[in-house]
């Protein structure tokens, strides 16, 4: 089932990109950029999510790394999250003349603005994550993302206790985040309702704060006494947060949680022998890198490139499997 959900939205995601990305049109041109026309090394200016988000600071490392190893000169920018400092990046950038702008902005808003400052200096654009209109798209299908999460703990919850022995579920969530946590939320649903179709899911936000995850997960175990309850969490530090509420509360073996992200620091929660986390959809942001300079290299190259692709590797990452994937 979660397969056949990833497949549904990844197919979807292309075609809505598709019908508003002129792909051919922004990859067929010669390279905006004087730095190979001069013989120098081509140019890719990126901007970067937010360097004080692991996940966005990770991703931009590896482009770095990718981009060196295949020869080009990169420059780096930092968002900082915020949708006026990434049209300032870009006006910054568009005066460089790169040979390819990549844009990694959590405040899309802003990208239709960003997208036309390059079109009007004559720059191509890879988006990162948020689409921006004229541009391809790498990112992730991220209500297939919640699925696998929200399948994934349910599978083994019920491989655990029995399917009529689970009371609830609860989506920790961050909607205030954003339309990339609404679609994840939704289909962490999808995900839980496709192993348990009659089970009651209740909402809860974190705030983005894991003092106030605590809290929320200590309130569900205490509206629930003695049943057993199933957790989907939007971001590692929550679930990890989330665990220790349960943990505090003597709860333990009442809670079972998915993750999301797939960073070292949820590993040891996923090894523990009595532990609480039953997998993360890990999304190895560290490999993203490779995936978009090979893009970037056919865009400045003129070669036509996918109007969406999504990373090659997302695992839930479980007890079972987890060393197949981490030291």
């Amino acid at each position: 089932m979660v397969r056949t959900i990833r497949l549904r939205r990844l197919v979807a995601a292309a075609a809505a990109v598709a019908a508003s990305v002129l792909v051919l049109a922004a990859c067929g041109e010669a390279p905006a950029s004087g730095g190979a026309r001069d013989g120098g090394k081509p140019l890719i200016i990126m901007a970067q999510g937010a360097g004080e988000i692991t996940f966005s600071q990770t991703v931009a490392d590896g482009v770095v790394a990718a981009a060196q190893r295949a020869g080009f000169d990169i420059e780096m920018l930092d968002n900082e999250a915020d949708a006026a400092k990434a049209v300032e990046n870009a006006r910054t950038a568009a005066l460089k003349k790169p040979d390819l702008f990549i844009e990694y902005n959590l405040n899309p808003d802003s990208n239709q603005r960003v997208g036309q400052i390059m079109a009007d200096a004559g720059v191509p654009v890879l988006a990162i994550q948020y689409g921006m209109p004229g541009a391809p798209l790498f990112g992730l299908d991220n209500r297939a993302v919640g699925a696998t999460g929200g399948a994934g703990v349910a599978e083994a919850a019920v491989a655990e206790w029995g399917a009529d022995a689970i009371a609830k579920a609860m989506v920790l969530n961050f909607v205030e985040g954003g339309q990339v946590n609404l679609d994840r939320g939704a289909g962490a649903e999808e995900g839980i309702r496709s192993v348990l179709p009659d089970i009651e899911i209740v909402q809860g936000s974190s705030k983005s704060d894991t003092a106030v995850a605590a809290q929320v997960v200590n309130a569900f175990l205490v509206a629930n006494p003695g049943r057993k309850l199933i957790l989907w969490s939007h971001l590692d530090q929550i679930s990890i947060a989330a665990a220790n509420a349960a943990r505090a509360a003597g709860r333990a073996d009442d809670l079972l949680i998915a993750s999301t992200g797939g960073e070292e620091s949820i590993i040891p929660e996923i090894r523990r022998p009595d532990g609480v986390i039953a997998g993360t959809t890990s999304l190895f942001p560290g490999s993203w890198g490779e995936e978009i300079i090979a893009i970037a290299q056919k865009m400045i190259n003129g070669e036509a490139v996918e109007p969406f692709t999504q990373p090659s590797k997302i695992v839930f990452v479980t007890p079972a499997n987890v060393d197949e994937h981490f030291e």
